[in-house]
């Protein structure tokens, strides 16, 4: 599939940095709601770092969505769940009452995040442009880091080479499947062509899968990064929020195997025939994200 690429050699970028302090010129009431935010999130989360990147932090990795976007760190204790932690911001601090509506939260072990800087665009470019909101001295990032821009570009073009091919196999015995009225084992091929799809994404924009625990949570993830598969998959629109939340239900061996079936030939070819377009949309998708790290190797 990418195979027109080139090779440019063995190249990489060292980084020195230290993570700014919130000091610089934002509203007042964007500086009172980060502050307010990093509160509610200290209250149910208890990170060690919380790291504002993005727009809001002056910097390029801006989400597709805009808004705020944050990354919690923890040194010794599991990462916080991501869900809860969003459904604890909506309940004490809504986005109806924020001038700011969209935020983005991922959560991380400081370890897992300093393990990948050099092959994640993502995390380095957090550590390049982020800004401290909290910390509390037990994190610690690397002095420096060697940057290997080739390693993200060859990672990145055999993850989507491997989760486009076995996204498509899925879907074309998902076909089979439905062809044949084995409803139960065609829903078992969409669920898991969806998934393969929405990896693909995380794998060439992220570096590495993000801990959700279903396809909702991943694809709201996701979607910051990714204009054209929120546009795809935008939950904001009642059919994309049912399809992903029928295709969470069938995550379990229940799904398949217990006496009750509830989806019928007609609901799942319409599920086919929209994730084919998302196919086309993720693969259009991760060939840009690779001819921008094939330009990245160059720089």
């Amino acid at each position: 599939m990418y195979e027109n690429f080139q090779s440019p050699g063995p190249v990489s970028h060292v980084k020195k940095t230290r993570m700014r302090s919130l000091q610089f010129d934002l509203p007042d009431a964007n500086l009172s709601e980060l502050k307010r935010i990093t509160g509610l999130i200290r209250q149910c989360a208890s990170p060690d770092m919380i790291v504002l990147y993005g727009r809001y932090a002056g910097g390029t990795l801006a989400s597709a969505l805009g808004g705020y976007e944050l990354l919690l760190l923890t040194a010794k204790n599991p990462p916080a769940a991501t869900e809860g932690v969003m459904r604890f911001l909506c309940e004490y601090f809504p986005c109806q009452q924020r001038v700011e509506r969209y935020l983005a939260v991922q959560s991380h072990a400081i370890g897992l995040v300093t393990d990948l800087l050099p092959r994640s665009y993502f995390f380095y470019k957090v550590y390049q442009e982020g800004v401290l909101l909290y910390d509390n001295g037990v994190c610690r990032f690397p002095r420096q880091v060697r940057f290997k821009p080739a390693l993200v570009f060859k990672r990145a073009v055999s993850d989507a080479e491997r989760c486009l091919g076995l996204g498509s196999g899925f879907l074309n015995e998902a076909h089979r499947q439905l062809d044949a009225q084995q409803l139960r084992l065609a829903a078992f091929g969409l669920f898991h062509g969806l998934r393969q799809f929405l990896m693909a994404v995380a794998w060439v924009h992220l570096g590495f899968l993000p801990g959700a625990d279903n396809l909702t949570a991943l694809f709201c993830c996701l979607r910051h990064r990714s204009a054209a598969l929120n546009r795809e998959l935008d939950i904001g629109v009642p059919e994309n929020k049912r399809l992903l939340r029928r295709m969470d239900r069938l995550c379990n061996r229940q799904a398949y195997f217990g006496q009750r079936f509830e989806m019928g030939v007609s609901e799942l070819a319409g599920y086919l025939d929209r994730l084919q377009s998302v196919r086309l949309v993720v693969s259009a998708e991760c060939t840009d994200r690779i001819t921008f790290y094939d330009r990245l190797r160059f720089d």
